[in-house]
C-alpha cells in the first residue's frame, strides 16, 4: 500500500494555502516606529514580516511600498 493512500495533506505554499505566510488574512499588529508602537493593518503574515524587516533595516521607502501591495511574490521582491 502506498504511504500516502488514504491520507489528506494541506499544502502551505501560495496564497490559497491557509498555513502559508502569503495567505490573505487581515490583522492589526503593533509596529516599531520612532513615535512608539502604533497599530498597523497587514493583509498577510508575509506583509508583516517584510514590513518589519524593512523597518529594522531603516528602509522607510521599501516599508511604505510593502504596505501598498498585497501580492505575496511582489512583497518578496521588494
Amino acid at each position: 500500500m502506498p504511504v500516502n493512500e488514504g491520507q489528506f495533506f494541506i499544502g502551505y505554499n501560495g496564497m490559497d494555502a491557509p498555513f502559508s505566510n502569503l495567505y490573505p488574512i487581515g490583522f492589526d499588529a503593533p509596529v516599531l516606529t520612532a513615535e512608539g508602537h502604533p497599530v498597523q493593518h497587514f493583509n498577510s503574515v508575509e506583509q508583516y514580516f517584510q514590513y518589519n524587516k524593512a523597518v529594522q533595516a531603516g528602509d522607510d521607502q521599501t516599508a511604505f511600498a510593502i504596505l501598498q501591495t498585497t501580492d505575496g511574490q511582489e512583497l518578496r521582491n521588494l
